[in-house]
């Protein structure tokens, strides 16, 4: 169940959530059948995930990976939603609409938006089988707070600050931190 207030509508089926997001021309969540504008971001927040979708695509440049930014879904069965940045490495690549299996996922932080990213999005995601890591970055602060998974359904939780390195197995990736922040704070 969503933690969330004031939906928009409501969608009897992802089918008729696609086609309600398509008439409405706006982009909206889908969870627990309800529908929910997504909100406005700013230029901190676009420029943390660009800087991490760019160095995502530099380490994935030759492999079949795929990097994406906020304008693909994700779904997970009826859930729909639109993370700051995706990888995956097990797409079909005519599929350009949403993702089902990334390997990847990072949402950067806003006042709110962050209990629904370390609540119902979090228990979300860790549902995905192929999920090794979920990121939250902070916005106001260098800082990451990752999930990694061990095994099975068990998880690590960490915070990262500063220069501290970011792993990111599946992209076969490590950063500092603080480089997702330059020319941010």
């Amino acid at each position: 169940m969503t933690g969330r207030s004031n939906p928009v509508r409501s969608a009897e089926s992802a089918e008729e959530y696609l086609r309600l997001e398509a008439e409405l021309n706006n982009r909206f969540e889908l969870v627990d059948g309800q529908m929910f504008l997504m909100a406005g971001g700013t230029v901190q927040h676009a420029r943390i995930a660009l800087r991490l979708a760019a160095k995502l695509l530099e380490a994935t440049e030759e492999t079949d990976c795929e990097v994406v930014t906020s304008d693909v879904k994700l779904q997970i069965g009826d859930v729909h939603y639109y993370p700051d940045v995706m990888l995956s490495c097990t797409e079909v690549k005519l599929e350009r609409r949403f993702f089902k299996s990334p390997c990847f996922v990072a949402e950067v932080l806003s006042s709110s938006t962050a209990p629904i990213d370390r609540g119902e999005k979090l228990l979300n995601y860790r549902t995905i089988p192929s999920l090794q890591t979920y990121v939250l970055l902070a916005q106001d602060t260098i800082r990451a707070e990752v999930y990694s998974r061990l095994t099975g359904d068990a998880w690590r939780y960490e915070v990262l600050e500063g220069d501290a390195m970011l792993e990111i197995p599946c992209a076969g990736l490590s950063l500092p931190v603080s480089s997702l922040y330059k020319g941010v704070l």
